[in-house]
């Protein structure tokens, strides 16, 4: 570090989650650039965090990374407090908390000492929502990965602060020319590069689409890189493909080995239904390859011309794929050329050098904010939204010992800030509703409307666990039907876990499917045991439910 890195001040990027994601690799981007206003150091914030993940993450190389750890079991106040601490000790001006809500709290309760959060949205659907939801309103200063997410955040919170840019991807390194082609290759090479998750990744259609090309004649290798809940699931339905040798699959490998696996092969592919800006189509055509994407790619679409740079599929339709793949497959000259713009697209879109003053635009922006409590009534709606985050960050984890943890919180705040009368700030945190929440709320009233009045909820997991309250507070809900039942201790918000072989004792007319990730395989089980009951799913119909009609037109 130089004179010059050491009196620049600090913006601290908080992650939570390790591995190669692309909040991660956009932390050790911010990091590795020197014309920014403020020098960006990663904070790395969870439960007791082993060095060897650090390590193996996208953070990895970073040398100024900094880490705040807590035991397993600290309180959601303990854990703010200990990112707090590290803030302190960074002399942060600046925080970029991503996703982490946790980390926004931290830094609104140091706003007074002229700490700044600039709020860079990078989630998008139910996932990206809970985030805005909780921490929207701590933001000073706000932008997101594509106009698109940045407007959908607006309607979800409307105290974020209007975007300071019209959007902000992540930026990416774009070598001088396309990477070399592997000589001679007559196999046409795709590679999968991301999460390894059912609903917003869709990686389970990787299956049907080797199928269909494999029913279409086309001699082609797949590379999965990445890892995450369905990867075993994949496993199993690619097993043919991976015996026969056209597929593998290679887990988390570091940045520098993504981009030379780019480089590798011919086409990217992403078969998301929900996205922000996925930073792997920007990282696959800045190394000179096209990429064929579905429409629920986010900001991605609207950069790509088609048949240019890449090709853009109806989402869910592996065959539709199959077809533009095949149809391309053999013409390596069209690949080389499509190839070529698609890094002249990555240049002018998401390079260092187009995104780098942007980026400056956007910590200045945040850096210029004032601080929202300066006088005793605005503080007080300051620590109101605060406490709004610490209730959703809580969620259903909540016990006697929180409120206590809360006042701690305040009194310290409190004391900083040399505010009168502090005792008579609330320290019981709201219950903030999720978007699971919602939707599940939103379910029962179609089932009610239908005339249901006996409902089991179908699935006992996180997901379930996690709408403990909700299902606690209605007396219609008869039980949690679980096919593991037997595995599952307990009970979950004072209903009983049965299988589906004794629902029918229960006698339900309404079935609420409960799983995010699982949610079309539940969804085709419970038609096997539910009878005439009514089936509902909480996903499938999320965007209809989240956004109505008329809340888009306000």
């Amino acid at each position: 570090m130089n004179d010059h890195d050491r009196q620049q001040p600090v913006a601290v990027s908080i992650h939570g989650a390790l591995g190669v994601s692309g909040v991660t690799v956009a932390g050790a981007r911010l990091a590795a650039l020197h014309d920014l206003p403020c020098r960006v150091v990663p904070l790395v914030v969870g439960a007791d965090i082993a060095d060897q993940a650090v390590q193996d993450s996208a953070l990895g190389d970073t040398p100024d990374l900094c880490i705040a750890s807590w035991p397993a079991g600290a309180s959601v106040v303990q854990q703010i407090l200990t990112i707090r601490e590290a803030m302190l000790t960074l002399d942060a001006r600046l925080v970029l908390p991503h996703d982490c809500v946790l980390g926004a709290i931290a830094a609104a309760s140091l706003a007074h000492r002229g700490v700044r959060t600039l709020l860079w949205h990078h989630s998008s659907g139910v996932t990206g929502d809970d985030v805005i939801r909780a921490a929207g309103s701590l933001a000073h200063a706000f932008v997101a990965v594509s106009a698109p997410l940045a407007e959908r955040a607006r309607r979800v919170e409307r105290r974020l602060p209007a975007p300071c840019l019209h959007e902000l991807p992540v930026p990416v390194d774009v070598p001088a020319a396309p990477l070399p082609r592997v000589p001679g290759a007559r196999t046409l090479r795709l590679i999968y590069c991301g999460r390894l998750e059912r609903r917003h990744k869709r990686v389970l259609d990787l299956a049907p689409l080797c199928d269909a090309l494999v029913a279409r004649g086309v001699r082609f290798f797949l590379t999965i890189v990445g890892d995450g809940p369905a990867r075993r699931e994949l496993e199993a339905a690619l097993q043919s493909h991976l015996a026969a040798g056209r597929v593998t699959m290679r887990g988390m490998q570091p940045p520098a080995v993504v981009a030379s696996l780019y480089g590798a092969h011919d086409v990217g592919l992403l078969l998301s239904e929900s996205e922000g800006m996925p930073l792997a189509v920007a990282e696959c055509m800045a190394a000179g390859r096209p990429v064929a994407i579905t429409r629920g790619c986010g900001g991605a679409v609207d950069a790509i011309r088609e048949g240019h740079d890449g090709w853009i599929l109806p989402v869910g339709d592996p065959q539709a794929m199959a077809d533009r793949l095949a149809s391309v497959a053999a013409s390596r000259d069209l690949l080389v050329r499509m190839g070529r713009e698609a890094q002249v697209t990555a240049r002018r879109r998401w390079s260092v050098d187009r995104l780098g003053s942007d980026l400056a635009v956007a910590f200045e922006a945040a850096m210029a904010a004032p601080d929202h409590a300066q006088t005793p009534s605005h503080a007080r709606e300051w620590w109101a939204r605060m406490l709004h985050a610490i209730g959703a960050a809580a969620g259903d984890a909540r016990d006697a010992s929180l409120v206590s943890h809360v006042r701690v919180l305040r009194d310290l705040w409190a004391a900083e800030r040399s505010l009168a009368d502090a005792e008579s700030l609330p320290c019981e945190p709201p219950s903030v509703r999720t978007s699971a929440s919602i939707l599940f709320e939103h379910a029962l009233g179609l089932l009610r409307a239908r005339g249901c009045h006996r409902i089991v909820v179908y699935g006992a997991g996180a997901h379930t666990r996690a709408l403990s309250r909700d299902i606690a507070r209605h007396p219609e809900i008869m039980a949690i039907v679980d096919d593991a039942a037997d595995a599952c201790a307990g009970r979950v918000g004072e209903r009983p876990i049965i299988s589906p072989s004794q629902a029918a004792a229960v006698h339900p007319d309404g079935v609420v499917v409960s799983s995010i990730e699982h949610e079309e395989t539940l969804l085709a089980r419970a038609k096997t045991w539910a009878g005439a009951a009514f089936i509902e799913p909480l996903y499938a119909r999320a965007e209809a439910a989240l956004n109505p009609p008329d809340a888009r037109a306000a």
